[in-house]
């Protein structure tokens, strides 16, 4: 599944020349379908016919994943490295942006707490309350991604907003319903806990794309993309692992406290950027756009003054041929005379 998502963010990629955030929320968007069916129809199936008979079932759906690509029509990159020293020198200039740092550990920390939250936050409900309200917080959660996703993707479709402050709500607001949820246990409590990150979560997938669109020109998309996932996967993996230890050995709620706390700092590492280079609040095409005219003001104004310069200069040369001219009159008539 890891590699089937990789393959289709990949192909948006290629496809895709204008509108890509939208795009990349169309994929959010069917996540987040995904994410409301199926908690309530695995949760009645492994009820009704137990583990084996559920995957057994349930198999065949994950075969649809077929049909799309017979569809795609075959295209090459247009842009396609010619080896793979040039591929590799493409990823490395990435690492040359002052904004990588900080964007590789939004990946990590983000996408790592928000995989770890959604991994842990079932046994957390099942051990706080019962299994129905794990249930029914996890549909929540579906639903609000699901929501969330169309309502950004219509967003994309017919409006430019700033991706780069939106990705710094979204963090803060899944840390903060995270450690909510962590300290009190209460239905009422989860469920809008749930509703509240669902959304967000389900806007960090939306506007992936359209994030890397902000802080990036359009020929590094590609390769920042390439390694926001790189960096997202490892995340995926480790806090996880770390949550579900901190979870078994110092309780449940501890490990949600830590893994707010991380997804929280995704976004403080973003503000931290901005504050020391405050031109990340503009997106990167706007900024090359503002730029452009103070340059040609400047190349007009040193045209200017060239100008002045050429036209000085040859009055100096016009005095100085006047001055000769008058003394070889003078002279002559001197001789003449």
């Amino acid at each position: 599944m890891s590699m089937n998502m990789a393959a289709t963010l990949g192909i948006v990629r290629h496809y895709f020349d204008k509108r890509k955030g939208a795009a990349f929320a169309c994929i959010g968007l069917g996540a987040g379908v995904g994410q409301v069916t199926f908690p309530a129809l695995l949760s009645t199936m492994l009820t009704d016919f137990g583990y084996k008979l559920t995957m057994l079932y349930i198999s065949p759906i994950f075969l649809l994943n077929i049909l799309p690509p017979i569809l795609f029509k075959e295209q090459l990159p247009l842009n396609k490295p010619k080896s793979a020293k040039v591929l590799f020198h493409s990823y490395l200039s990435s690492f040359k942006r002052y904004i990588t740092p900080f964007f590789l550990l939004n990946a990590l920390f983000a996408r790592g707490a928000q995989l770890g939250i959604l991994v842990l936050l079932f046994s957390h409900i099942s051990n706080a309350t019962d299994n129905q309200t794990a249930v029914i917080s996890y549909s929540v959660i579906g639903f609000s991604i699901l929501v969330s996703n169309l309502l950004l993707t219509l967003i994309l479709l017919k409006f430019r907003i700033n991706c780069f402050v939106t990705q710094i709500i979204f963090n803060v607001c899944i840390g903060i319903s995270c450690c909510i949820m962590a300290a009190f246990n209460e239905p009422i409590v989860y469920y809008i806990c749930s509703g509240v990150f669902g959304f967000t979560h389900g806007g960090t997938l939306a506007i992936k794309g359209a994030l890397s669109i902000h802080v990036y020109p359009t020929e590094a998309i590609e390769y920042s993309y390439g390694l926001s996932e790189a960096f997202g996967g490892i995340g995926s993996f480790l806090f996880p692992l770390v949550g579900g230890y901190i979870q078994k050995f110092y309780g449940s709620s501890a490990g949600l406290y830590f893994l707010g706390a991380a997804a929280a700092l995704g976004g403080i590492v973003f503000v931290i950027a901005a504050l020391i280079r405050p031109q990340l609040w503009i997106p990167y095409e706007k900024r090359k756009a503002d730029n452009k005219p103070a340059t040609r003001d400047n190349e007009l104004k040193i045209g200017v003054n060239n100008d002045g310069a050429e036209n000085g200069d040859d009055m100096t040369h016009a005095n100085e041929k006047q001055e000769e001219q008058g003394d070889q009159n003078q002279n002559e008539v001197t001789v003449q005379a």
